[in-house]
């Protein structure tokens, strides 16, 4: 499905454009907050072609596209009216206090991981460079290199405050301003001289807030609130002067004297509970982390954790379980999608197993997770054994990690020198363990070389559930109905569907059924199906005219067929040299007992088995 027509069905199953209030993406998520989730279609969303996975994180509906996300959500925000700033988290809603924040947290950090992967690269360069003994520690080269791999770290702080700042929906400089408070070099220096100090006669702890991360995101949480306030009661012509002042003045004193220090010790407290799972559970946490990552992931749990090990790292100068864990489970994801490419006979799943377990291997698993992986169970399997392996050893051996730089493979580059070759060791024991338990478990897969002629073989046909989808009936490529040459079909007269241009004289039945009309003329077929849908395939336009000539029924009606089993077969070629347009309509003839019924692919090439129609139930 192209981009065009995947995005329109995506706006249409999540409720239409006014039921959407806002979209990011990520590296391969469309991430939509919606004004009433319970009109999002996720079933139907999850049998798009072109969509990986659906995930309900929060409150924020996630579809898993892929490395094509950024095209999608353009295409998306071209074609409907939708916001791309983030929700306004200040605005009541439901669920928990928890799930409210899970739900915050990566709209948060998802747009400052470039910035602290940067930093993590150059570390990781400078790093190489002092163990090469390229780089003397007194070299202004050095010096320079130093602080540039820190500052996203030092000055983190201000990363968060704009970032915070767009979800709470509160004025970004200002955000900037307040965290200035907490860095300037006035503030830093009375830190470092260690005398006390007051405001207004309150007492200020002297807490270097450099490189922490709770102290800014409560208090721009804060401040959008005192902001608001201010404007709802300061007259309007005041607004402009005394608002940003007043705001200002008052976060300086919460800042220094309260949520500051509050923050800040209540993230030390958190880097020492890691630090203490570590210490009493060891190389069990590492194993346990590795094992449930995927299922985090899936949640969107994966940004809490995340927040922590930032914590962690930026307290404690190194982190002992998470990088290894994370960076474990993701090349198991690569690794038991490269056993699916060694074991499937299917090319073109052996195409997208190759191409997946590369994409995993840098570090994006949504990919080989949902579309490989997951769609068979067994590798998803492999993967959690492989990733359980690999941390067990890394765990064992004490692996350290530096810096942020990347969760794939390059992420390696972040360990710390003394811990690099058992994390080689870990990353291949496994990538080797996830695809060799891939290959002897096997999966069940469809596999359409095999031997059966075509006028024989039956093809994997989704079953046609209340509420669900109708696959294709033929190989071709998908037209509008309304772009029949035929005003009835055109009119959806006799009912609503879409038109396949055949790609071959195979006709197969789109689901599981009675044949309860063959015409004489065997140029239609007429199916219902066990969960009620009256389906009607028309091969051709006019073709009732040739009395059955060129066409080869393989049943008749009142037979009870499967989804897929071969029902007709007929002369294309011939057909057309005898002036017959060939494009065929499929259709839901009992239309009134639908809310709707639509095409799922349009112009697009589909092949016997696809989607083709979705069917909404009153």
């Amino acid at each position: 499905m192209n981009k065009k027509d995947l995005a329109a069905s995506i706006i249409e199953m999540v409720g239409g454009e006014k039921n959407i209030s806002s979209l990011i993406h990520c590296a391969t998520r469309l991430r939509f907050q919606l004004k009433n989730s319970k009109k999002a279609n996720v079933k139907q969303l999850k049998e798009l072609e072109g969509v990986m996975g659906v995930v309900n994180a929060g409150e924020q509906l996630q579809i898993i596209i892929g490395n094509d996300v950024h095209n999608v959500c353009e295409e998306i925000k071209s074609q409907a009216n939708i916001s791309s700033e983030q929700p306004d988290a200040n605005e009541k809603s439901k669920g928990n206090i928890l799930a409210r924040a899970i739900g915050i947290i990566p709209t948060i950090f998802t747009p400052i991981l470039p910035a602290l992967t940067a930093c993590g690269m150059l570390k990781a360069a400078f790093l190489i460079l002092q163990m090469t003994g390229l780089l003397s520690p007194e070299s202004q080269t050095y010096i320079i290199l130093n602080y540039v791999s820190d500052i996203c770290f030092y000055f983190l702080p201000f990363l968060l405050a704009n970032s915070a700042a767009k979800v709470f929906k509160t004025n970004q400089y200002l955000a900037l301003a307040v965290a200035g408070i907490l860095l300037h070099p006035t503030f830093t220096g009375m830190v470092a001289a260690g005398d006390p100090v007051a405001l207004l006669g309150i007492p200020v702890p002297l807490v270097n807030y450099a490189s922490s991360l709770i102290p800014i995101i409560l208090g721009i949480w804060l401040m959008s609130h005192i902001e608001r306030i201010l404007n709802k009661y300061i007259p309007e012509f005041l607004r402009f002067i005394c608002v940003p002042a007043i705001t200002l003045l008052i976060m300086t004193i919460m800042m220094l004297c309260f949520i500051g220090p509050i923050g800040f010790y209540l993230g030390n407290y958190v880097a020492a509970g890691l630090m203490s799972i570590n210490k009493y559970f060891g190389w069990l946490a590492v194993v346990i982390i590795a094992i449930l990552k995927p299922l985090l992931v899936m949640t969107g749990m994966h940004y809490a954790l995340t927040t922590a090990f930032i914590q962690m790292l930026t307290v404690n100068g190194y982190d002992t379980f998470y990088l290894s864990s994370t960076i474990l489970a993701n090349l198991a994801q690569a690794g038991a999608a490269f056993g699916v490419f060694l074991k499937s006979k299917n090319k073109n799943m052996r195409t997208i197993a190759s191409s997946t377990s590369f994409t995993a291997f840098m570090g994006i698993t949504e990919p080989a997770m949902f579309g490989v992986n997951m769609k068979y169970k067994k590798p998803f399997i492999a993967a959690l054994i492989g990733a359980g392996l690999g941390g067990l050893y890394a765990g064992i051996m004490q692996v350290r990690f530096l810096a942020l730089t990347g969760v794939g493979i390059l992420g390696l580059l972040g360990t710390d020198p003394g811990s690099m070759i058992h994390m080689v060791i870990a990353v291949g024991i496994t990538l080797i363990s996830s695809a060799v338990i891939t290959f002897i478990l096997g999966f069940d897969e469809e596999n359409p070389e095999d031997s059966q002629t075509p006028e024989k073989k039956s093809v994997s046909m989704p079953l046609a559930e209340p509420g669900s989808v109708i696959g294709s009936p033929m190989n071709g490529v998908v037209i509008p109905i309304t772009d029949v040459n035929d005003q009835v079909f055109a009119e959806e007269i006799i009912g609503k569907g879409a038109a396949i241009i055949p790609a071959d004289g195979n006709v197969y039945a789109p689901a599981s059924g009675v044949i309860t009309a063959f015409f004489d003329t065997h140029h239609a077929i007429g199916i219902t199906t066990d969960n009620g849908e009256e389906i009607l395939i028309h091969i051709g336009i006019g073709t009732v005219q040739l009395n059955g000539k060129y066409f080869n029924p393989q049943k008749k009606q009142g037979d009870k067929v499967k989804a897929g089993e071969l029902l007709l077969s007929f002369d294309m070629d011939k057909i057309k040299l005898e002036g017959y347009d060939i494009t065929s309509p499929i259709l839901i003839t009992n239309k009134e007992n639908y809310m709707d019924i639509f095409a799922v692919n349009k112009t697009t090439t589909v092949k016997c088995g696809d989607a083709l129609l979705g069917i909404i139930d009153k």
